[in-house]
Protein backbone atom coordinates (compact mmCIF):
# COMPACT_ATOMS: atom_id res chain seq x y z
CA UNK A 1 0.00 0.00 0.00
CA UNK A 2 1.40 3.38 -1.05
CA UNK A 3 0.87 6.47 1.18
CA UNK A 4 0.80 9.81 -0.69
CA UNK A 5 1.37 12.63 1.81
CA UNK A 6 0.69 15.55 -0.57
CA UNK A 7 -2.73 14.10 -1.49
CA UNK A 8 -3.75 13.87 2.17
CA UNK A 9 -2.71 17.46 2.75
CA UNK A 10 -4.98 18.51 -0.10
CA UNK A 11 -8.05 16.75 1.47
CA UNK A 12 -7.64 18.38 4.94
CA UNK A 13 -9.20 21.81 4.09
CA UNK A 14 -12.18 20.07 2.46
CA UNK A 15 -12.81 17.87 5.58
CA UNK A 16 -12.64 20.90 7.90
CA UNK A 17 -15.23 22.73 5.80
CA UNK A 18 -17.63 19.77 6.05
CA UNK A 19 -17.14 19.58 9.84
CA UNK A 20 -17.99 23.28 10.33
CA UNK A 21 -21.11 22.83 8.20
CA UNK A 22 -22.35 19.90 10.35
CA UNK A 23 -21.74 21.81 13.61
CA UNK A 24 -23.66 24.83 12.28
CA UNK A 25 -26.61 22.61 11.37
CA UNK A 26 -26.67 21.03 14.86
CA UNK A 27 -26.58 24.48 16.43
CA UNK A 28 -29.81 25.39 14.62
CA UNK A 29 -31.70 22.34 15.90
CA UNK A 30 -30.52 22.23 19.54
CA UNK A 31 -32.13 24.64 22.12
CA UNK A 32 -29.95 27.59 23.03
CA UNK A 33 -28.80 27.76 26.64
CA UNK A 34 -29.08 31.54 26.37
CA UNK A 35 -32.88 31.26 26.40
CA UNK A 36 -34.06 30.97 30.06
CA UNK A 37 -37.48 29.39 30.65
CA UNK A 38 -40.47 31.50 31.68
CA UNK A 39 -42.87 30.25 34.39
CA UNK A 40 -46.56 30.63 35.21
CA UNK A 41 -47.80 29.84 38.73
CA UNK A 42 -51.26 29.92 40.31
CA UNK A 43 -54.23 28.08 41.77
CA UNK A 44 -57.48 26.60 40.43
CA UNK A 45 -60.61 26.75 42.63
CA UNK A 46 -64.32 26.02 42.21
CA UNK A 47 -66.70 28.97 41.80
CA UNK A 48 -69.53 27.45 43.89
CA UNK A 49 -67.63 26.38 46.99
CA UNK A 50 -64.25 28.08 46.78
CA UNK A 51 -62.59 24.71 47.34
CA UNK A 52 -59.34 23.95 45.48
CA UNK A 53 -59.57 21.63 42.46
CA UNK A 54 -56.85 19.01 42.67
CA UNK A 55 -55.35 17.12 39.73
CA UNK A 56 -56.94 19.35 37.07
CA UNK A 57 -55.42 19.01 33.58
CA UNK A 58 -53.44 22.07 32.35
CA UNK A 59 -52.08 22.75 28.84
CA UNK A 60 -50.10 25.76 27.57
CA UNK A 61 -50.79 26.14 23.80
CA UNK A 62 -48.31 28.51 22.04
CA UNK A 63 -49.45 31.02 19.41
CA UNK A 64 -46.14 30.41 17.59
CA UNK A 65 -46.39 26.97 16.00
CA UNK A 66 -42.60 26.55 16.20
CA UNK A 67 -42.87 26.33 20.00
CA UNK A 68 -44.00 23.17 21.78
CA UNK A 69 -47.04 22.66 24.04
CA UNK A 70 -46.45 22.29 27.80
CA UNK A 71 -48.87 20.40 30.07
CA UNK A 72 -49.24 19.33 33.68
CA UNK A 73 -51.63 18.70 36.61
CA UNK A 74 -52.56 20.78 39.64
CA UNK A 75 -51.51 19.56 43.07
CA UNK A 76 -53.96 18.28 45.68
CA UNK A 77 -54.40 21.84 46.99
CA UNK A 78 -55.14 23.21 43.48
CA UNK A 79 -51.77 24.91 42.96
CA UNK A 80 -49.62 24.52 39.83
CA UNK A 81 -46.32 25.62 38.25
CA UNK A 82 -45.59 25.36 34.51
CA UNK A 83 -42.32 26.24 32.75
CA UNK A 84 -42.13 27.00 28.99
CA UNK A 85 -40.18 28.96 26.35
CA UNK A 86 -40.94 32.71 26.24
CA UNK A 87 -43.87 33.64 24.04
CA UNK A 88 -47.63 34.13 23.85
CA UNK A 89 -49.75 31.16 25.01
CA UNK A 90 -53.31 30.11 25.65
CA UNK A 91 -53.96 28.20 28.91
CA UNK A 92 -56.49 25.36 28.73
CA UNK A 93 -57.89 24.01 32.03
CA UNK A 94 -59.93 20.82 32.30
CA UNK A 95 -61.28 18.89 35.31
CA UNK A 96 -63.84 16.15 35.78
CA UNK A 97 -67.38 17.53 36.43
CA UNK A 98 -66.24 21.11 35.63
CA UNK A 99 -66.66 23.20 32.48
CA UNK A 100 -63.54 23.36 30.28
CA UNK A 101 -61.92 26.79 30.28
CA UNK A 102 -59.45 28.47 27.90
CA UNK A 103 -57.59 31.69 28.74
CA UNK A 104 -56.09 33.48 25.72
CA UNK A 105 -52.94 35.60 25.31
CA UNK A 106 -50.81 34.81 28.32
CA UNK A 107 -47.44 36.43 27.67
CA UNK A 108 -44.49 34.61 29.20
CA UNK A 109 -41.34 36.73 29.48
CA UNK A 110 -37.85 35.30 29.40
CA UNK A 111 -36.74 34.36 32.99
CA UNK A 112 -39.83 35.83 34.74
CA UNK A 113 -42.66 34.29 36.85
CA UNK A 114 -46.25 35.08 35.83
CA UNK A 115 -48.78 34.68 38.72
CA UNK A 116 -52.16 33.56 37.43
CA UNK A 117 -55.18 31.94 39.14
CA UNK A 118 -58.64 31.16 37.85
CA UNK A 119 -61.90 29.40 38.68
CA UNK A 120 -63.98 26.63 37.08
CA UNK A 121 -67.75 26.37 36.86
CA UNK A 122 -69.33 23.06 37.95
CA UNK A 123 -70.84 21.02 35.16
CA UNK A 124 -73.20 18.14 35.74
CA UNK A 125 -72.35 14.85 34.08
CA UNK A 126 -75.35 12.99 32.75
CA UNK A 127 -74.98 9.26 33.37
CA UNK A 128 -76.63 6.35 35.11
CA UNK A 129 -77.03 6.65 38.87
CA UNK A 130 -74.18 5.21 40.91
CA UNK A 131 -74.64 4.87 44.69
CA UNK A 132 -71.48 5.13 46.76
CA UNK A 133 -71.72 4.67 50.53
CA UNK A 134 -68.89 6.14 52.58
CA UNK A 135 -68.29 8.11 55.75
CA UNK A 136 -66.39 11.35 55.44
CA UNK A 137 -63.44 11.66 57.81
CA UNK A 138 -63.93 14.55 60.22
CA UNK A 139 -60.87 14.03 62.40
CA UNK A 140 -58.01 14.83 60.01
CA UNK A 141 -56.12 18.10 59.88
CA UNK A 142 -57.34 18.79 56.34
CA UNK A 143 -61.03 18.21 57.19
CA UNK A 144 -60.83 20.44 60.26
CA UNK A 145 -59.24 23.28 58.26
CA UNK A 146 -61.85 22.89 55.51
CA UNK A 147 -64.66 23.12 58.08
CA UNK A 148 -63.15 26.26 59.56
CA UNK A 149 -62.96 27.88 56.11
CA UNK A 150 -66.62 27.14 55.43
CA UNK A 151 -67.83 28.15 58.89
CA UNK A 152 -69.97 31.27 59.13
CA UNK A 153 -68.74 32.06 62.66
CA UNK A 154 -65.38 32.50 64.37
CA UNK A 155 -63.98 29.33 65.92
CA UNK A 156 -61.11 26.92 66.33
CA UNK A 157 -60.65 23.17 66.29
CA UNK A 158 -58.27 20.35 67.26
CA UNK A 159 -58.10 17.22 65.10
CA UNK A 160 -57.35 13.63 66.08
CA UNK A 161 -53.96 13.94 64.35
CA UNK A 162 -52.99 16.77 66.69
CA UNK A 163 -54.30 14.86 69.72
CA UNK A 164 -52.22 11.79 68.84
CA UNK A 165 -49.05 13.85 68.48
CA UNK A 166 -49.37 15.41 71.96
CA UNK A 167 -48.98 13.63 75.34
CA UNK A 168 -52.31 14.98 76.66
CA UNK A 169 -54.24 12.88 79.17
CA UNK A 170 -57.72 14.37 78.77
CA UNK A 171 -59.74 17.01 76.95
CA UNK A 172 -58.69 19.82 79.31
CA UNK A 173 -55.03 19.29 78.35
CA UNK A 174 -56.02 19.28 74.67
CA UNK A 175 -57.92 22.58 74.96
CA UNK A 176 -54.89 24.32 76.47
CA UNK A 177 -53.41 24.26 72.96
CA UNK A 178 -56.32 26.17 71.39
CA UNK A 179 -55.79 29.87 70.72
CA UNK A 180 -57.89 32.17 72.90
CA UNK A 181 -58.66 29.49 75.50
CA UNK A 182 -57.38 28.93 79.01
CA UNK A 183 -58.16 26.16 81.48
CA UNK A 184 -58.75 26.90 85.17
CA UNK A 185 -58.10 24.31 87.86
CA UNK A 186 -57.15 21.92 85.03
CA UNK A 187 -60.81 21.31 84.17
CA UNK A 188 -62.86 24.50 83.53
CA UNK A 189 -62.60 26.23 80.14
CA UNK A 190 -62.30 30.01 79.83
CA UNK A 191 -63.00 31.34 76.32
CA UNK A 192 -61.74 34.85 75.52
CA UNK A 193 -61.23 35.50 79.23
CA UNK A 194 -64.84 34.73 80.18
CA UNK A 195 -65.42 32.30 83.05
CA UNK A 196 -66.84 28.81 82.83
CA UNK A 197 -70.39 29.98 83.60
CA UNK A 198 -70.45 31.85 80.27
CA UNK A 199 -69.52 28.77 78.20
CA UNK A 200 -71.39 25.61 77.24
CA UNK A 201 -70.32 22.06 76.43
CA UNK A 202 -71.82 19.31 74.33
CA UNK A 203 -70.58 15.80 73.53
CA UNK A 204 -71.62 14.31 70.16
CA UNK A 205 -74.44 16.84 70.03
CA UNK A 206 -75.65 16.02 73.57
CA UNK A 207 -75.85 18.75 76.21
CA UNK A 208 -74.57 16.60 79.06
CA UNK A 209 -75.35 17.51 82.66
CA UNK A 210 -72.77 18.70 85.19
CA UNK A 211 -71.33 16.76 88.15
CA UNK A 212 -70.18 19.93 89.94
CA UNK A 213 -71.94 21.00 93.11
CA UNK A 214 -71.81 24.78 92.63
CA UNK A 215 -71.31 25.05 88.87
CA UNK A 216 -73.40 24.13 85.86
CA UNK A 217 -70.40 23.46 83.61
CA UNK A 218 -68.97 20.12 82.51
CA UNK A 219 -65.36 19.63 83.69
CA UNK A 220 -63.25 18.76 80.66
CA UNK A 221 -60.85 16.51 82.57
CA UNK A 222 -63.57 13.81 82.57
CA UNK A 223 -63.00 12.97 78.89
CA UNK A 224 -59.86 10.87 78.21
CA UNK A 225 -57.91 11.97 75.16
CA UNK A 226 -57.92 8.38 73.83
CA UNK A 227 -61.70 8.69 73.25
CA UNK A 228 -61.55 12.00 71.35
CA UNK A 229 -62.04 12.32 67.61
CA UNK A 230 -61.91 16.12 67.44
CA UNK A 231 -62.90 19.22 69.44
CA UNK A 232 -64.49 22.32 67.92
CA UNK A 233 -64.76 25.61 69.82
CA UNK A 234 -67.29 28.10 68.43
CA UNK A 235 -66.60 31.59 69.74
CA UNK A 236 -69.61 33.41 68.29
CA UNK A 237 -73.30 32.55 68.58
CA UNK A 238 -75.30 31.29 65.61
CA UNK A 239 -78.97 30.42 65.21
CA UNK A 240 -78.38 26.66 65.13
CA UNK A 241 -76.66 26.64 68.56
CA UNK A 242 -78.19 26.80 72.02
CA UNK A 243 -78.41 30.34 73.37
CA UNK A 244 -76.92 29.52 76.79
CA UNK A 245 -73.40 30.79 76.11
CA UNK A 246 -71.82 34.17 75.52
CA UNK A 247 -68.15 33.19 75.65
CA UNK A 248 -67.84 29.98 73.66
CA UNK A 249 -69.44 26.66 72.80
CA UNK A 250 -67.17 23.62 73.20
CA UNK A 251 -68.23 20.73 70.93
CA UNK A 252 -66.54 17.42 71.80
CA UNK A 253 -66.75 14.63 69.21
CA UNK A 254 -65.82 11.10 70.25
CA UNK A 255 -64.45 8.35 68.04
CA UNK A 256 -66.61 7.40 65.08
CA UNK A 257 -66.84 4.53 62.65
CA UNK A 258 -63.52 3.73 60.94
CA UNK A 259 -65.06 2.56 57.65
CA UNK A 260 -63.26 -0.77 57.88
CA UNK A 261 -62.20 -3.29 60.51
CA UNK A 262 -59.52 -1.82 62.74
CA UNK A 263 -58.29 -2.05 66.30
CA UNK A 264 -55.60 -0.39 68.34
CA UNK A 265 -53.99 -0.96 71.73
CA UNK A 266 -51.98 1.75 73.46
CA UNK A 267 -49.89 1.34 76.61
CA UNK A 268 -47.77 4.14 78.06
CA UNK A 269 -45.81 4.73 81.25
CA UNK A 270 -44.59 8.08 82.50
CA UNK A 271 -42.86 9.78 85.38
CA UNK A 272 -43.60 13.03 87.20
CA UNK A 273 -40.59 15.02 88.29
CA UNK A 274 -40.35 15.24 92.06
CA UNK A 275 -43.02 12.56 92.58
CA UNK A 276 -42.25 9.26 90.84
CA UNK A 277 -40.04 6.87 92.88
CA UNK A 278 -40.33 9.23 95.87
CA UNK A 279 -42.48 9.17 98.99
CA UNK A 280 -45.98 10.61 98.87
CA UNK A 281 -48.75 10.87 101.45
CA UNK A 282 -51.60 8.37 101.45
CA UNK A 283 -53.81 6.51 103.95
CA UNK A 284 -55.48 3.15 104.47
CA UNK A 285 -58.40 2.51 102.09
CA UNK A 286 -60.09 -0.23 100.07
CA UNK A 287 -58.89 -2.07 96.95
CA UNK A 288 -61.57 -0.35 94.83
CA UNK A 289 -59.39 2.78 94.81
CA UNK A 290 -57.18 1.10 92.22
CA UNK A 291 -59.90 1.57 89.55
CA UNK A 292 -61.49 4.76 90.87
CA UNK A 293 -64.50 3.29 92.70
CA UNK A 294 -63.51 4.05 96.28
CA UNK A 295 -66.68 5.97 97.16
CA UNK A 296 -68.47 2.77 98.15
CA UNK A 297 -65.81 1.96 100.78
CA UNK A 298 -66.26 5.40 102.30
CA UNK A 299 -70.06 5.39 102.38
CA UNK A 300 -72.03 6.73 105.32
CA UNK A 301 -72.57 3.95 107.94
CA UNK A 302 -75.97 2.37 107.51
CA UNK A 303 -76.75 2.56 111.24
CA UNK A 304 -77.18 6.33 110.97
CA UNK A 305 -80.17 5.98 108.68
CA UNK A 306 -81.65 3.25 110.87
CA UNK A 307 -81.30 5.19 114.13
CA UNK A 308 -81.64 8.85 113.14
CA UNK A 309 -82.78 9.02 109.53
CA UNK A 310 -82.21 12.61 108.41
CA UNK A 311 -82.29 14.06 111.96
CA UNK A 312 -79.17 15.66 113.47
CA UNK A 313 -77.18 13.45 115.83
CA UNK A 314 -77.17 15.62 118.96
CA UNK A 315 -77.01 14.60 122.60
CA UNK A 316 -80.24 15.03 124.54
CA UNK A 317 -83.55 13.50 125.37
CA UNK A 318 -85.75 11.93 122.66
CA UNK A 319 -87.25 12.93 120.33
CA UNK A 320 -84.94 15.93 119.90
CA UNK A 321 -81.71 14.18 120.85
CA UNK A 322 -80.04 10.86 121.55
CA UNK A 323 -78.44 9.45 124.69
CA UNK A 324 -74.66 9.53 124.92
CA UNK A 325 -74.27 5.69 124.73
CA UNK A 326 -76.19 5.68 121.43
CA UNK A 327 -73.96 8.42 120.00
CA UNK A 328 -70.85 6.56 121.15
CA UNK A 329 -72.09 3.37 119.47
CA UNK A 330 -72.72 5.25 116.21
CA UNK A 331 -69.29 6.94 116.37
CA UNK A 332 -67.67 3.52 116.57
CA UNK A 333 -69.08 2.62 113.14
CA UNK A 334 -66.93 5.25 111.38
CA UNK A 335 -63.53 4.23 110.07
CA UNK A 336 -60.92 5.50 112.51
CA UNK A 337 -58.35 6.71 109.95
CA UNK A 338 -57.27 10.34 110.32
CA UNK A 339 -53.52 10.49 109.83
CA UNK A 340 -51.72 9.96 106.50
CA UNK A 341 -48.67 7.77 106.00
CA UNK A 342 -45.82 7.70 103.47
CA UNK A 343 -45.70 5.35 100.48
CA UNK A 344 -43.39 4.94 97.49
CA UNK A 345 -44.84 6.36 94.26
CA UNK A 346 -44.95 4.09 91.20
CA UNK A 347 -44.84 5.45 87.60
CA UNK A 348 -47.96 6.81 85.93
CA UNK A 349 -49.77 4.47 83.56
CA UNK A 350 -52.24 4.84 80.70
CA UNK A 351 -54.00 2.12 78.65
CA UNK A 352 -56.43 2.42 75.73
CA UNK A 353 -58.16 -0.15 73.52
CA UNK A 354 -60.27 0.69 70.43
CA UNK A 355 -62.12 -1.62 68.03
CA UNK A 356 -64.18 -0.67 65.00
CA UNK A 357 -65.79 -2.54 62.13
CA UNK A 358 -68.46 -2.32 59.45
CA UNK A 359 -70.46 -5.36 58.34
CA UNK A 360 -73.93 -6.33 57.11
CA UNK A 361 -76.86 -7.64 59.17
CA UNK A 362 -79.95 -8.82 57.27
CA UNK A 363 -78.55 -7.02 54.26
CA UNK A 364 -78.21 -3.63 56.00
CA UNK A 365 -74.78 -2.00 56.47
CA UNK A 366 -73.94 -1.73 60.20
CA UNK A 367 -71.08 0.25 61.74
CA UNK A 368 -69.64 -0.40 65.20
CA UNK A 369 -66.98 1.32 67.30
CA UNK A 370 -65.98 0.69 70.94
CA UNK A 371 -63.23 2.30 73.04
CA UNK A 372 -61.99 1.61 76.59
CA UNK A 373 -59.44 3.62 78.56
CA UNK A 374 -57.78 3.44 81.98
CA UNK A 375 -55.19 5.81 83.43
CA UNK A 376 -53.58 6.31 86.84
CA UNK A 377 -51.32 9.22 87.80
CA UNK A 378 -49.71 10.70 90.92
CA UNK A 379 -48.55 14.14 91.96
CA UNK A 380 -46.87 15.57 95.05
CA UNK A 381 -46.41 19.27 95.60
CA UNK A 382 -44.66 21.04 98.49
CA UNK A 383 -45.09 24.74 99.04
CA UNK A 384 -44.65 27.48 101.64
CA UNK A 385 -47.21 30.21 102.33
CA UNK A 386 -46.10 33.38 104.10
CA UNK A 387 -48.41 36.10 105.40
CA UNK A 388 -47.39 39.69 106.20
CA UNK A 389 -49.26 42.75 107.38
CA UNK A 390 -46.95 45.40 105.86
CA UNK A 391 -45.37 43.54 102.94
CA UNK A 392 -42.09 43.04 104.81
CA UNK A 393 -42.63 41.62 108.29
CA UNK A 394 -43.64 37.96 108.29
CA UNK A 395 -46.62 37.30 110.57
CA UNK A 396 -47.08 33.61 109.90
CA UNK A 397 -45.71 30.82 107.76
CA UNK A 398 -47.24 27.51 106.74
CA UNK A 399 -45.39 24.50 105.31
CA UNK A 400 -47.84 22.70 103.01
CA UNK A 401 -47.73 19.26 101.44
CA UNK A 402 -50.29 18.08 98.90
CA UNK A 403 -50.36 14.54 97.41
CA UNK A 404 -52.91 13.53 94.76
CA UNK A 405 -53.73 10.20 93.13
CA UNK A 406 -56.02 10.32 90.07
CA UNK A 407 -57.65 7.30 88.44
CA UNK A 408 -59.79 7.59 85.31
CA UNK A 409 -61.79 5.05 83.35
CA UNK A 410 -63.84 5.72 80.25
CA UNK A 411 -65.75 3.98 77.52
CA UNK A 412 -67.73 5.07 74.50
CA UNK A 413 -69.54 3.11 71.82
CA UNK A 414 -71.61 3.74 68.71
CA UNK A 415 -73.81 1.54 66.55
CA UNK A 416 -75.13 2.79 63.22
CA UNK A 417 -77.50 1.16 60.71
CA UNK A 418 -78.06 2.45 57.16
CA UNK A 419 -81.53 1.32 56.09
CA UNK A 420 -80.98 2.71 52.59
CA UNK A 421 -78.89 5.53 51.05
CA UNK A 422 -81.38 8.11 52.34
CA UNK A 423 -82.11 6.84 55.88
CA UNK A 424 -79.75 6.18 58.78
CA UNK A 425 -80.21 5.36 62.49
CA UNK A 426 -77.50 5.64 65.16
CA UNK A 427 -77.21 4.73 68.83
CA UNK A 428 -74.37 6.28 70.85
CA UNK A 429 -73.27 6.11 74.46
CA UNK A 430 -70.56 7.38 76.81
CA UNK A 431 -69.49 6.48 80.34
CA UNK A 432 -66.61 8.08 82.15
CA UNK A 433 -65.52 7.93 85.79
CA UNK A 434 -62.73 9.84 87.50
CA UNK A 435 -61.59 9.72 91.14
CA UNK A 436 -59.19 12.16 92.81
CA UNK A 437 -57.76 11.17 96.20
CA UNK A 438 -56.02 14.10 97.86
CA UNK A 439 -54.05 14.25 101.09
CA UNK A 440 -53.47 17.80 102.26
CA UNK A 441 -51.42 18.75 105.30
CA UNK A 442 -49.91 21.90 106.74
CA UNK A 443 -48.00 23.05 109.84
CA UNK A 444 -47.45 26.65 110.84
CA UNK A 445 -47.59 29.50 113.29
CA UNK A 446 -50.85 31.41 113.65
CA UNK A 447 -50.51 34.80 115.43
CA UNK A 448 -54.30 35.11 115.67
CA UNK A 449 -54.29 32.05 117.94
CA UNK A 450 -51.87 33.51 120.43
CA UNK A 451 -48.72 32.59 118.50
CA UNK A 452 -49.58 28.92 118.66
CA UNK A 453 -48.74 26.31 116.10
CA UNK A 454 -51.39 24.57 114.02
CA UNK A 455 -51.15 21.19 112.34
CA UNK A 456 -53.87 19.92 110.02
CA UNK A 457 -54.57 16.86 107.87
CA UNK A 458 -57.34 16.68 105.26
CA UNK A 459 -58.29 13.47 103.46
CA UNK A 460 -60.53 14.20 100.46
CA UNK A 461 -61.84 11.61 98.00
CA UNK A 462 -63.95 12.85 95.07
CA UNK A 463 -65.51 10.53 92.50
CA UNK A 464 -67.24 12.04 89.45
CA UNK A 465 -69.15 10.17 86.78
CA UNK A 466 -70.98 11.10 83.57
CA UNK A 467 -73.15 8.90 81.35
CA UNK A 468 -75.21 9.63 78.29
CA UNK A 469 -77.08 7.78 75.57
CA UNK A 470 -78.58 9.14 72.37
CA UNK A 471 -80.73 7.77 69.57
CA UNK A 472 -80.62 9.80 66.38
CA UNK A 473 -81.78 9.57 62.78
CA UNK A 474 -81.04 11.21 59.42
CA UNK A 475 -83.54 11.13 56.55
CA UNK A 476 -83.04 12.57 53.04
CA UNK A 477 -86.02 13.31 50.79
CA UNK A 478 -84.56 13.46 47.31
CA UNK A 479 -88.00 13.68 45.70
CA UNK A 480 -88.79 16.84 47.67
CA UNK A 481 -86.03 19.24 46.59
CA UNK A 482 -83.37 17.31 48.53
CA UNK A 483 -84.91 18.20 51.89
CA UNK A 484 -83.53 16.60 55.03
CA UNK A 485 -84.76 15.85 58.56
CA UNK A 486 -82.42 15.19 61.51
CA UNK A 487 -83.78 14.19 64.94
CA UNK A 488 -82.26 13.14 68.25
CA UNK A 489 -83.40 11.87 71.67
CA UNK A 490 -80.85 12.13 74.49
CA UNK A 491 -80.60 10.99 78.10
CA UNK A 492 -77.70 11.93 80.38
CA UNK A 493 -76.88 11.86 84.07
CA UNK A 494 -74.01 12.99 86.28
CA UNK A 495 -73.02 11.77 89.73
CA UNK A 496 -70.57 13.42 92.10
CA UNK A 497 -69.65 11.78 95.40
CA UNK A 498 -67.40 13.21 98.08
CA UNK A 499 -67.73 10.63 100.85
CA UNK A 500 -66.07 10.81 104.24
CA UNK A 501 -63.99 13.95 103.80
CA UNK A 502 -61.95 14.00 107.00
CA UNK A 503 -60.23 16.93 108.65
CA UNK A 504 -58.22 16.69 111.85
CA UNK A 505 -56.80 19.96 113.14
CA UNK A 506 -54.43 20.08 116.11
CA UNK A 507 -53.08 22.93 118.22
CA UNK A 508 -49.81 22.72 120.13
CA UNK A 509 -50.49 23.81 123.69
CA UNK A 510 -47.32 24.89 125.57
CA UNK A 511 -46.92 24.11 129.25
CA UNK A 512 -44.33 26.78 130.02
CA UNK A 513 -41.50 28.69 128.33
CA UNK A 514 -39.15 25.70 128.51
CA UNK A 515 -41.64 22.96 127.62
CA UNK A 516 -43.22 23.12 124.09
CA UNK A 517 -46.20 21.20 125.44
CA UNK A 518 -48.40 18.77 123.55
CA UNK A 519 -50.63 18.63 120.49
CA UNK A 520 -54.33 18.79 121.31
CA UNK A 521 -57.21 18.07 118.92
CA UNK A 522 -59.01 21.30 118.07
CA UNK A 523 -61.23 20.19 115.18
CA UNK A 524 -62.39 16.72 114.13
CA UNK A 525 -64.82 16.74 111.21
CA UNK A 526 -66.29 14.36 108.63
CA UNK A 527 -68.35 15.45 105.62
CA UNK A 528 -70.44 13.49 103.14
CA UNK A 529 -71.70 14.88 99.83
CA UNK A 530 -73.72 13.22 97.07
CA UNK A 531 -74.93 15.09 93.98
CA UNK A 532 -76.96 13.69 91.08
CA UNK A 533 -78.26 15.50 88.01
CA UNK A 534 -80.45 14.05 85.25
CA UNK A 535 -81.05 15.50 81.80
CA UNK A 536 -83.37 14.77 78.88
CA UNK A 537 -83.27 16.32 75.45
CA UNK A 538 -85.19 16.28 72.17
CA UNK A 539 -84.04 18.02 69.01
CA UNK A 540 -85.26 18.06 65.43
CA UNK A 541 -84.05 20.00 62.38
CA UNK A 542 -85.56 20.41 58.91
CA UNK A 543 -83.33 21.62 56.05
CA UNK A 544 -84.60 22.67 52.61
CA UNK A 545 -82.04 23.75 49.95
CA UNK A 546 -83.09 26.37 47.39
CA UNK A 547 -81.77 28.26 44.38
CA UNK A 548 -83.09 31.80 44.04
CA UNK A 549 -82.32 33.95 41.03
CA UNK A 550 -80.14 36.83 42.13
CA UNK A 551 -79.40 35.30 45.53
CA UNK A 552 -77.78 32.07 44.40
CA UNK A 553 -77.90 28.89 46.44
CA UNK A 554 -78.94 28.66 50.09
CA UNK A 555 -80.82 26.70 52.73
CA UNK A 556 -83.91 27.22 54.84
CA UNK A 557 -83.46 25.62 58.28
CA UNK A 558 -86.12 25.21 60.97
CA UNK A 559 -85.70 23.32 64.23
CA UNK A 560 -87.00 22.33 67.66
CA UNK A 561 -84.89 21.95 70.80
CA UNK A 562 -86.05 21.07 74.32
CA UNK A 563 -83.68 20.41 77.25
CA UNK A 564 -84.75 19.43 80.77
CA UNK A 565 -82.57 19.03 83.88
CA UNK A 566 -83.28 17.82 87.40
CA UNK A 567 -80.74 18.08 90.25
CA UNK A 568 -80.66 16.61 93.77
CA UNK A 569 -77.94 17.37 96.34
CA UNK A 570 -77.35 15.57 99.64
CA UNK A 571 -74.85 16.85 102.20
CA UNK A 572 -74.15 15.95 105.80
CA UNK A 573 -71.45 16.93 108.30
CA UNK A 574 -70.38 15.39 111.59
CA UNK A 575 -68.23 17.19 114.21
Amino acid sequence: MTFNAPACMALRPRLMAWAFAVLALLGLTLPSSAWALAKVQGRIVATDSGEPIGFADLLLIPADTTLTKVGGLTNADGTFLLAARPGVYALQVRALSYTRKRIERLTLVDGQLLPFSTTLEPEAIQQKEIVVEATAKQNTEASVLASRRRAATVGDAVSAEQIRRAPDKNASDVLKRVTGLSVSDNRYVFVRGMGERYNSTEVDGVRVVSPEANKRVVPMDLFPSALLDNIVVQKAWSADRAGEFSGGDVQVHLKDFPGHRSWSLSVSQGVTEGTTFRDRLTYASGNADLFGFGASDRALPGIIGQVAGNRPLTQGSPPNGFPAPVLQSIAGQFRNVWTPRSARTVPNGSYALTYGDEFKVLGFPVGLVQSLTLSRSFERRDEVQRFTHDGRTEDSRYDITRSTESVQMGSNGALSVRLDPANRLSLRGLWTNKADDEVFGYTGLDPDAGDRYWRSNKLTYTQRQIRYATLEGQHDFRGFRDARIDWKFTRSDAHRQQPDKREARYMRIPIDETDPGFWGLAVGRREYGDLTEDGWGTTAKFTLPYTWRGLGKGQVVAGYDRQTRDRANFYRRFD
